[in-house]
């Protein structure tokens, strides 16, 4: 949490009430999100235990309770936030849009402190406790940390020729400030979208540029959260990482053990290896049979007169399977390797600088889909 404060009320107050009025205000937000598994609620929440473990009980600003209690009557509105009453009290925090439809409308202020926030690539969040004039609006600013192997795992992925988006339920201007750090392209870069338009973004992106409805291209989901199940549910491939929520993990085919982005490319360099050795073992098994069979026959027997014996026929079954089975013990020994976070021919944080073409000639060469079929990572 990058920023925490409640908008100063109409009427005056000395500094103490101020703060008391803040403390109260941050409680009852907090107990709004204290169930919630996002992980913008769940800063909210650690950081009000925080403010309120420092107040002092003494203190004339000093909140009226300090534990934070279920809320009652919560019902969460996806993708914007929650709703509920805590202590009797009135409380909506959530998105512009939320506080809208409750009625409750953005002081100034705080309009252009969020404006501010964004810019700095901080998520806002609008709280509002009370109603009438007892009121009380403030915002949180959330600041994602981003990974230190973003850029790193954005790189590698644009060096295999794979296009990679970003969809967020973030306001625009926060969204754009994390895209240019890592190095994801403006125009693959989308905000405001709620669970659903995530997984409708994915299905546009499976139909291609042509659409109709024709499969055109597979695209892999990477999300850890609650909104972005129903996006990896719909995708080709869904990656959740390991510390996500049940669900996403749940809705995910590919588990990654490790928080760690670079296990992505990773994961992609795996499962070439192990369609690689597919198709090795049934091209060696296929031989086998095709020369072993007709020979266990007795094909060459008119002209040599010899046959092999059923021992040593099924020998030769067993030892095809021995080693069909120490050909895939193999990929235990391969090592996905680890490209640098600023790729050759790549601009500032590994942005490629390729043609359409060219990623097309490398997908078809590397064993992804040709370009006809190009690939996405969103």
């Amino acid at each position: 949490v990058v920023a925490a404060r409640a908008a100063a009320p109409a009427k005056a107050g000395t500094a103490a009430d101020a703060e008391a009025r803040e403390l109260c205000w941050l409680r009852a937000c907090a107990c709004a999100e204290l169930q919630s598994e996002h992980p913008i609620g769940k800063a909210l929440v650690q950081h009000a235990r925080e403010r309120l473990a420092e107040a002092a009980p003494t203190a004339k600003g000093a909140p009226p309770q300090k534990d934070l209690v279920a809320p009652a009557d919560a019902k969460v509105h996806v993708g914007k936030g929650v709703t509920c009453t805590v202590d009797g009290l009135r409380v909506c925090v959530g998105t512009p849009e939320l506080l809208a439809s409750a009625g409750v409308r953005v002081a100034p202020a705080l309009a252009q402190e969020a404006d501010a926030l964004r810019g700095k690539g901080a998520t806002v969040v609008f709280g509002a406790v009370g109603t009438g004039a007892d009121e009380v609006q403030g915002l949180v600013g959330v600041a994602d940390e981003l990974k230190e192997d973003a850029a790193e795992a954005v790189a590698a992925l644009h060096a295999e020729g794979l296009e990679v988006w970003i969809c967020s339920g973030d306001n625009e201007r926060t969204v754009r400030a994390v895209a240019a750090r890592v190095g994801v392209r403006a125009d693959r870069v989308l905000s405001g979208l709620s669970p659903e338009g995530k997984a409708e973004h994915i299905r546009r992106l499976q139909d291609g540029p042509g659409g109709g409805g024709r499969r055109r291209r597979y695209v892999a989901m990477v999300g850890d959260g609650v909104n972005d199940a129903p996006a990896l549910a719909c995708a080709d491939l869904g990656i959740a990482l390991g510390a996500g929520t049940d669900i996403a993990v749940e809705a995910a085919g590919v588990v990654l053990v490790r928080d760690a982005l670079t296990d992505v490319h990773a994961a992609l360099l795996i499962s070439r290896a192990t369609f690689a050795r597919i198709r090795l073992n049934l091209l060696w098994a296929l031989a086998f049979n095709v020369i072993g069979i007709p020979f266990a026959a007795g094909v060459l027997y008119p002209l040599v007169h010899i046959t092999l014996p059923p021992e040593l026929a099924a020998l030769a079954m067993a030892c095809s399977s021995v080693a069909v089975v120490s050909s895939s013990l193999l990929l235990r020994r391969f090592k996905p390797r680890r490209l640098p976070g600023r790729a050759a021919g790549s601009g500032a944080l590994g942005e490629p600088t390729d043609t359409g073409a060219s990623k097309g000639q490398r997908t078809a060469k590397n064993g992804w889909p040709a370009a006809e079929h190009a690939a996405d990572v969103v």
